[in-house]
């Protein structure tokens, strides 16, 4: 026994050494390599060839012209490859090479099959065995797929390792034609493994550059990893993880606003930013944050997602949506069935109290409502239920629908308004081809209770069918009815139009608004051959806020895209959007719109576009694709303006020169085109040349270029641009001049998103700005002014310098920085000369003083830090409209936070001064308190008014509004109203529009007012107006409540002469009384008397007076005597000093006026009692059709019992009227009137019923 287990174990040793010799061959000789790729180009059946190998298997093995082609589109070439590996470490399943040197490398794929699906992802971080790499080296690469190049790059340098544990790469060098890839340090992707690594890369995708750097830190318990993008747009990415265990996380995401045109394509989306942070865990997470979408804001309030431990379950927990600018929330959950086949889930949303504002849906409207969908790819069915409408008047809309991925079933979508309504059903076919059908109809629906200014009922029924297969579209619109009114004009429609598959129209249209129709009648034949015709009796019947009429026709023939278009057009009145066309005429001869060629011809009348007013307006085109132009003339008032281009069109490429740019602004001299300018245009990308324009010295000049992507190349150069131009634009009657130059230059670029990148400078080195008729006493003058800014997507930077007047400077610097914006900067300046304040105000003369500040910068954009301090020292200026002198004025204000500003300072007017101290706040949240004190101040000192007042109010403002509270102190005040500027100015009449009405209100809202402010009018008030000629007192407390009238609590006494009926009246008792009364309803309690024996006592002479009660709308007015005698002679003693039995003349109405001006019933019938004792058959005020309609006091006497003579003088309005009139039946009678506008005679017949 012992024998035979020598002999096989002799012969499996003898096995062994024959297998290594065969292993050592086939790996350590040049002719086992040979034999092995002899084997490999047999066992793919000659698709891999192989044109020389050098070394041996077990390395170095240096390969040349090696190829692999599988016969089916896809070849692999490798000019060359050198490949030196430990074999012995593959018995531990780990490859460890230790250099891999490969060029050449071309890969050609086909063109990928449309049945094919994508296959699932097998990617794992276990690799089969571990891959160790020393060096590896990579020469030129070029990958294309069906002849189009996807990828290329000319060196790749890598060392790193692929283990169990994870990844490391220690070395990562990517240089390629579009960008580079630098990788410094270590980067590990592995479970408890320390790290440090950053890499930085740069690449062009799609005519877009991407920028920017990634680092990674782990310790081997946490790893932080930050990504920061500068190109196309600013955006950081930072994560904190754990590194084992259930690998908690927390991380934010900070993208300031970009056009994600370069991520999105096209789309109606221009401006998105993401402040977004969140945390979690391996099986879920929350976020929240503020996304911006274009002008609004959206807030995750939060989102709240979480796998289940089996990772075949997600379930949503939470989404809460909000908007700063959109009342209400937006509310979903749901759960997905990961591991179910097909994938299925369950979703809800629903929102409630929603507001959207008119800015986004042209009127306010209210939405409350709920969406739910289940179900799976296979099957899944979606209903929902919403109210929607003006706030008060919602709308019901239901819907119902099912699906497969064949069909889509709309069994319900109901539209329900107070009035009518709208039905509408059908089905979406997705398989074998896209197809359609769909039925609506609506009875009174109101569409203004969705779209602003489209109030009306309409009833319809309208169907639609059409098929898409191979994009050769079917389709079939037909208005089988629609009638009703739309923004209350008549309309009516019917009509049925088809597109067939060779993509051409027939059938007839015709619409009506009001008194205007359209007309579209579509012929049916091998290509289009359509006319509209166009009756518009007024704009306004098919747009709001619309005017004019247009009348013509258009005639379309031809296929897409080579459509001709014939049209004729004429117009006038032509009102829309704020321009104006008082004339047009168009006539258009296109043979090919796809294509620039044939004729235009536009004129206009007086139009206005813009707020510029041109009288008239030419533009003329004509010529074919290959050689065609347009010329534009306009002149105006503001503006004339002359332009010539021409251009040709070959294939998609458009290129043009402009000849000819002449303007002509008011009161400027004329600006020409230097030298023509080159245009082109070629599917996205354009380029202008460089357009100068000059007038003579100064001149502009502008250049730009814009590639397919988006990315936007432009800079400018000026030289000597004189000021006088800039003060020209702001405004032409500006009483002051300008003097000085600019010239500057810049080279920005704006890449795809938005992003700005380069430089730009503008410098003056002096210039002033002076009133017109004091050119020798600048308000601002300056030297050696340079503003220049540095740009890229990551920071922008910007400084100012500039000498100021009497020595003073300015210097300044702002930066930002990264993602968050991070700002910083400081500004310093020191002003010894402050007459420019004169240039924002005219209130203000005589400006002087110093100023000095010094602020710096921090924080971000969106939250920033000031800190600084500003103070105005020896201030003083004149008040002209006041009358004041103010001097010896000082103020400081400081700020650490930019949010908080301390206040403190102090002025003289007169004698007194006035001091002010408190802090003001802005931003959300802020709050402010100052406090005004003063004494003996100043207030006004004109000839109408002199006003000394010592004022302490404190002013508060927080969330809540305006908080104004404390007294003020009338020392002295000489007023006199008839002398106050203003005095004659009359009120608005009730036809008279304030345009920013709804603004002010809205503003007033937003912050609304509370007062509380006791005034005392002291023992110094002197008031002369009104009739008054005397001294107020008292004391009275203002207060102010939002959305109340202003109240007052007090009495003011009234004490002097009163003037009335041309009598001084002395006031015995005057008093206004508020008892939270409304501030101009006081009420009134003043008896004024006018004695008529000065020198006898109260007792022996006669005393006639009024009496004034009621309130100061409805005062009511009785006439008092002493003794006691009737109404009649008492006022009438009191109007002329003598009993009424004695009035003569033109004081009889005197007396009968007074009497109607003493108002109601009772002085109508005092008036009647005066009327009668002077032996007048008539006395009244009443309506008079011959004087407008307006009141009049009128005195009537029958001379005898036919004749009737009456004189009426108007009350409120200049005028008089004669009235004869002549009985000469009991139903006829003759009647002349003489008025001051007009005579006139009439017969007239009186019917009794």
């Amino acid at each position: 026994m012992a024998t035979w287990f020598k002999r096989i174990a002799l012969a499996f040793g003898i096995l062994l050494l024959i297998l290594a010799a065969a292993l050592w061959w086939l790996l350590g000789s040049a002719s086992g390599l040979r034999f092995a790729l002899a084997r490999a180009q047999s066992f793919t059946d000659g698709a891999l060839t192989v044109q020389q190998a050098d070394g041996r298997l077990a390395g170095p093995l240096l390969l040349k012209g090696v190829r692999y082609a599988d016969g089916q589109g896809m070849e692999v070439k490798v000019a060359t490859a050198t490949l030196d590996l430990r074999l012995w470490p593959l018995l531990r399943k780990r490859a460890h090479v230790l250099n891999l040197d490969v060029d050449g490398i071309d890969v050609a794929l086909p063109k990928p099959k449309e049945e094919e699906q994508p296959s699932e992802s097998s990617f794992s971080l276990q690799p089969p065995l571990d891959i160790l790499l020393d060096r590896v080296h990579v020469g030129a690469v070029r990958i294309a797929q069906a002849g189009e190049p996807l990828f290329a790059s000319n060196r790749l340098d890598l060392a790193g390792q692929w283990t169990a544990a994870g990844i490391e790469l220690r070395k990562l060098n990517l240089l390629a034609p579009d960008g580079h890839a630098d990788l410094n340090g270590a980067l590990v992707i592995a479970a408890g493994e320390k790290g440090d690594g950053a890499a930085s890369f740069a690449w062009k995708v799609a005519g877009v550059d991407y920028a920017g750097s990634i680092e990674a830190h782990g310790d081997g318990k946490r790893i932080k990893t930050e990504l920061k993008l500068t190109q196309p747009t600013v955006l950081q990415l930072t994560v904190d993880a754990a590194q084992r265990g259930d690998y908690d996380w927390n991380a934010r995401l900070d993208a300031p606003r970009f056009d994600p045109k370069p991520l999105l394509g096209d789309s109606s989306l221009s401006a998105l930013g993401l402040t977004l942070q969140g945390s979690g865990d391996r099986h879920g997470g929350s976020l929240q944050g503020k996304i911006e979408l274009n002008d609004y804001q959206l807030l995750l309030q939060p989102l709240r997602a979480r796998f289940s431990d089996d990772f075949k379950t997600l379930k949503l927990e939470q989404l809460v949506l909000g908007s700063p600018q959109i009342k209400g929330q937006f509310e979903a959950s749901g759960t997905v069935q990961l591991g179910a086949q097909p994938v299925s889930g369950d979703l809800a949303i629903a929102w409630k109290d929603l507001l959207l504002p008119a800015s986004l849906a042209g009127q306010d409207l209210a939405s409350q409502g709920s969406l739910k969908a289940r179900g799976s790819a296979d099957a899944f069915h979606a209903e929902g239920d919403v109210d929607v409408g003006p706030p008060g008047k919602l709308a019901k809309l239901a819907l119902n629908l099912d699906g497969t991925p064949k069909i889509i079933t709309l069994h319900t979508l109901e539209l329900k308004q107070p009035q009518g309504g709208m039905q509408a059903k059908g089905t979406l076919t997705l398989q074998p081809a896209l197809a359609w059908q769909l039925d609506a109809t609506a009875s009174r629906l109101d569409p203004g209770q969705l779209l602003a200014g489209w109030n009306g009922a309409l009833d319809f029924d309208i169907a639609t069918m059409g098929t898409l297969p191979e994009n050769q579209p079917d389709a079939t619109l037909e208005i089988r009815k629609l009638t009703g009114v739309l923004r209350e004009r008549p309309v009516r429609a019917q009509g049925k139009l088809h597109l067939t598959p060779q993509q051409v129209v027939d059938g007839k249209l015709d619409l009506a608004s009001g008194g205007s129709t359209v007309k579209l009648d579509a012929k049916p034949g091998a290509s289009n051959d359509a006319q509209l015709d166009l009756a518009i009796a007024s704009l306004g019947d098919w747009l709001p806020d619309a005017q004019g009429h247009v009348q013509g026709d258009l005639r379309l023939r031809g296929k897409s895209p080579k459509f001709s278009l014939d049209a004729k057009l004429q117009g006038n009145g032509i009102v829309y959007a704020g321009q104006t066309v008082d004339s047009l005429h168009l006539a258009a001869n296109l043979p090919d719109l796809s294509n620039p060629g044939g004729q235009l011809d536009l004129d206009t009348g007086h139009a206005n576009f813009g707020g510029l007013d041109f009288k008239r307006i030419e533009l003329r085109g004509d010529g074919t694709a290959s050689r065609h132009s347009l010329t534009l003339q306009a002149s105006g008032q503001q503006l004339s303006t002359r332009v010539a281009l021409s251009g040709s069109m070959k294939g998609s490429a458009w290129n043009g020169t402009l000849s000819t740019l002449d303007l002509e602004p008011q009161g400027i001299p004329r600006w020409h085109l230097q030298q023509p300018s080159q245009l082109s245009y070629d599917g996205g990308a354009m380029s202008l040349s460089e357009l100068c324009l000059t007038a003579g010295e100064p001149q502009l000049c502008v250049a730009a270029k814009q590639d397919k992507a988006g990315n936007l190349d432009a800079s400018y150069r000026l030289r000597d641009l004189p000021l006088a131009l800039l003060m020209t634009f702001a405004g032409p009657d500006l009483p002051m001049r300008a003097d000085g130059t600019l010239g500057g230059s810049g080279s920005i670029r704006r890449n795809a998103a938005g992003a700005l990148s380069g430089s730009a400078s503008i410098t003056s080195p002096r210039g002033t700005i002076t009133y017109v008729d004091r050119a020798d006493q600048p308000l601002l003058s300056y030297n050696e002014l340079a503003v220049q800014a540095q740009l890229s997507p990551s920071s922008q930077s910007a400084t100012l310098h500039a000498g100021l007047n009497d020595g003073g400077r300015v210097d300044g610097q702002l930066a930002l920085n990264g993602a968050q914006q991070a700002l910083g900067g400081q500004l310093e300046l020191h002003l010894n000369n402050l007459k420019f304040i004169e240039l924002f105000t005219n209130e203000v003369a005589d400006v002087k003083g110093a100023a000095n500040g010094s602020f710096r910068f921090g924080g971000t954009l969106a939250q920033p830090l000031v800190a600084g301090q500003a103070t105005v020292t020896g201030f003083a200026a004149e008040v002209p409209s006041a009358g004041l002198k103010l001097a010896q004025g000082q103020l400081t204000v400081s700020t650490t936070d930019a949010r908080q500003f301390l206040i403190g300072g102090s002025v003289q007017s007169g004698k007194g001064s006035l001091r002010v101290d408190g802090h003001a706040g802005l931003g959300e949240g802020a709050t402010t308190a100052i406090n005004l004190k003063g004494s003996q101040f100043t207030a006004a000192d004109i000839p109408s008014a002199k006003v000394i007042v010592s004022p302490d109010l404190q002013i508060t403002q927080d969330a809540k509004g305006v908080n104004v509270g404390g007294d003020v102190t009338l020392d002295t005040a000489d007023i006199d109203v008839s002398r106050l500027p203003g005095a004659g100015a009359t009120q608005a009449s009730p036809d008279v529009v304030v345009v920013d009405e709804e603004q002010q209100a809205e503003k007033a809202k937003s912050l609304p007012i509370t007062a509380s402010v006791k005034v005392n009018l002291g023992r110094k008030t002197h008031l002369v107006g009104f009739g008054l000629d005397g001294r107020l007192g008292g004391t009275l407390t203002v207060s102010e409540r939002p959305g109340r009238a202003t109240t007052g609590q007090g009495q003011i006494t009234v004490d002097g002469i009163y003037k009335a009926y041309g009598q001084n009246l002395q006031i015995e008792q005057g008093r206004l009384l508020f008892a939270s009364t409304p501030i101009d309803n006081p009420g009134l309690d003043i008896r004024a008397a006018r004695k008529l024996n000065p020198n006898a006592t109260i007792d022996e002479g006669q005393k006639v007076g009024l009496m004034v009660s009621g309130t100061a709308q409805r005062p009511v007015l009785t006439v008092f005597s002493n003794p006691v005698m009737e109404q009649s002679d008492a006022l009438s003693y009191l109007i002329t000093g003598k009993p009424l039995s004695q009035v003569k003349g033109g004081e009889g109405d005197m007396v009968g006026a007074a009497a109607q001006a003493l108002g109601s019933a009772a002085g109508d019938l005092l008036a009647k009692s005066v009327g009668s004792k002077l032996g007048i058959d008539d006395v009244g005020v009443s309506s008079n059709e011959a004087l407008g309609g307006t009141s009049a006091f009128t005195v009537g006497k029958f001379l005898s019992p036919r004749l009737y003579l009456s004189y009426g003088v108007g009350l409120f309005e200049p005028g008089q009227v004669i009235t004869l009139r002549y009985r000469l039946s009991h139903r006829w009678n003759f009647e002349a009137q003489s008025a001051t506008d007009f005579n006139r005679a009439s017969l007239n017949y009186r019917i009794e019923k």
